[in-house]
């Protein structure tokens, strides 16, 4: 099977820990790769990390993904104990019945943020036996905040004791390269041409300036924008530069009025 693997925009450290895990692919034959700590905030691109990740490892040869039902789960905790059990049975749903009945692939987990609020609750104690039983077996690749309070800093003191050897990947700051690179792909999958005079880094630094929390998601939605806003020119769509300051795609680009 043929896959096309996109490599998320910018989050160089995340790419560069992921390849060298494959180019060692063969190291892996009898022991998966050390789970992965994220420090990426929501809305900056998660789902998009954990495709490339299991994409690469699937191409690669990292991991056997044959005898398995999800290549990832993507687990979300809103912090209830009957949510957190739900999340379980998910995995145990999904499990490898040629490997113990154990999941064995890439387990995706965000909301950790949301769990640190029960900190001294049994399913924070749960979570932890959790991901220590799961480590054996699977990959899991953990998302956190970028900037943790005190309680998001415990919890994932505490993670990182039952995974030593995780690998610790730090915040990232995306540039305005990486959110135009991201708006360009995203036109193109929409079959929409870019002129080369289009002015996508001003756009970006707009959106930046008048919102201080621009993120990826809030980029998707500017190419979202300019494709409703683009125009037939024999045959082919393209970005209407002339329409870009007009005032709903001010709007929208500017993220807040």
């Amino acid at each position: 099977m043929i896959r096309d693997i996109k490599e998320p925009a910018g989050l160089d450290s995340v790419k560069c820990t992921v390849k060298n895990i494959c180019s060692e692919a063969a190291k892996y034959r009898f022991r998966h790769p050390a789970s992965m700590i994220i420090y990426l905030n929501e809305k900056q691109g998660r789902s998009t990390v954990a495709e490339y990740i299991t994409d690469m490892f699937f191409v690669h040869k990292v991991m056997d993904f044959s005898m398995s039902r999800s290549e990832f789960i993507e687990l979300d905790f809103n912090g209830e104990y009957k949510q957190f059990n739900d999340c379980m049975k998910q995995v145990n749903d999904a499990a490898d019945y040629t490997n113990d009945d154990k999941y064995s692939n890439v387990l995706v987990e965000t909301g950790i943020n949301n769990l640190s609020k029960h900190l001294g609750e049994q399913h924070v104690d749960d979570y932890l036996n959790h991901v220590e039983t799961m480590s054996k077996t699977a990959v899991l690749v953990i998302f956190v905040s970028e900037n943790p309070n005190s309680k998001e800093s415990q919890l994932i003191d505490r993670i990182k004791e039952v995974l030593p050897f995780a690998n610790i990947i730090k915040p990232h700051e995306y540039s305005v390269e990486d959110y135009c690179k991201v708006i360009k792909e995203k036109l193109c999958d929409y079959g929409v041409i870019v002129p080369k005079n289009t002015p996508l880094n001003e756009i970006v630094k707009k959106s930046m300036n008048k919102d201080k929390s621009f993120n990826m998601k809030d980029a998707c939605l500017i190419a979202e924008e300019l494709f409703l806003g683009s125009k037939l020119v024999n045959g082919k769509l393209k970005v209407d530069v002339s329409a870009i300051n007009s005032p709903k795609t001010d709007r929208v680009i500017g993220g807040k009025s």
